[in-house]
């Protein structure tokens, strides 16, 4: 079983896939490694050429433009392509032979797994490069203290999958007062083509569809700055968009539960409910190797420094005990 499928049960019992399990990694968490002229990870001396296209997540943009300037600097002869378009772009990317790199924000569905294999015969194999935290935003005058994954169902969605409860409009029904009360609720959401969108669906919604009433943004970007303009705004981003206009909602499993932050530590101890890994999906031939500029591309985001810049993206960088496991992939 994957990290990913670990099962927390919620309020009402039944098992809620989606809730990080690094609970047992936590003796190796980050745990630093050496990094010299000679790292395997990093092989940074031995420069490829050629061209090395990357279509899909546009979460995962600031990553992967802090990489693609690295990895150029490496190896100058390889000519690197980031598009951005939305995680729902890179599986037919991908099966297309259009992007040598698919980022995504979540797993390919069963669908788009099998759009692939019934056009390449196989599998694509997918490498997780880092950690994300889905953060529920708010303008940062908004006083709120903390949600319940109940009430994110009950603000963002009219089906109310996740429990009984009443639709959520006004600030108040959140247990803000004063001013606050009658203030309408106003949603944004990223766009369909996004992989945050549907990660959020599933996991905050109980896979239920969003209200007629949310307002699409094209980026994140885009929706960020939104939350940040408006006083009655609620979104959600990853990690890397974070803003000084906005500030993010702690969230607690269950009513009653404690409300917990998005932080790194949260997020790899498990207690954050909306953590997740983020993936790079590339296309390996059973018994053949890979592209020598796509083999590199994904040890520099694997090594040391590549982790670093995963930081500096403003996401978590994965703990040291997964990145074995990865690079075994690329094998």
């Amino acid at each position: 079983m994957s990290l990913l499928e670990w099962f927390a049960l919620d309020r009402a019992g039944r098992a809620r896939q989606g809730v990080f399990a690094f609970l047992v990694l936590a003796s190796v968490v980050n745990a630093p490694r050496a990094e010299t002229e000679g790292d395997p990870d990093y092989p940074g001396a031995a420069t490829v050429s050629g061209s090395l296209s990357s279509i899909g997540s546009e979460t995962m943009a600031p990553l992967m433009e802090l990489w693609a300037e690295d990895f150029k600097r490496a190896h100058p002869g390889v000519d690197v392509r980031i598009q951005s378009s939305g995680s729902f772009a890179a599986p037919p990317a991908l099966a297309d032979g259009v992007a040598h790199l698919a980022p995504m924000s979540r797993m390919m569905n069963a669908t788009e797994m099998s759009a692939f294999v019934a056009r390449r015969g196989y599998q694509p194999t997918p490498v997780q490069v880092a950690v994300d935290a889905v953060m529920v935003v708010v303008h940062r005058a908004n006083p709120i203290r903390g949600m319940s994954l109940a009430q994110l169902d009950a603000v963002f969605s009219s089906a109310r999958k996740c429990g009984p409860g009443e639709d959520i409009l006004r600030w108040g029904q959140l247990g803000l007062s004063e001013e606050w009360q009658e203030r309408p609720v106003q949603v944004y959401s990223p766009g369909p083509v996004s992989g945050t969108r549907d990660y959020f669906r599933q996991q905050a919604l109980c896979g239920g569809d969003f209200k007629n009433a949310a307002l699409a943004s094209s980026t994140s970007p885009a929706l960020v700055r939104a939350v940040g303009n408006s006083l009655n705004a609620i979104g959600y981003v990853g990690l890397g968009h974070m803003i000084p206009g906005v500030r993010s909602v702690p969230l607690a499993v269950a009513p009653g539960a404690p409300w917990v932050t998005p932080s790194a530590a949260n997020a790899l101890a498990g207690t954050y409910p909306l953590a997740r890994y983020l993936y790079i999906y590339i296309d390996k031939p059973p018994g053949r190797p890979l592209p020598s500029a796509v083999e590199a591309w994904l040890r520099m985001g694997l090594s040391e420094r590549g982790q670093r810049l995963v930081a500096r993206a403003g996401y978590i960088p994965l703990p040291s005990s997964v990145i074995p496991q990865q690079l075994t992939q690329l094998r």
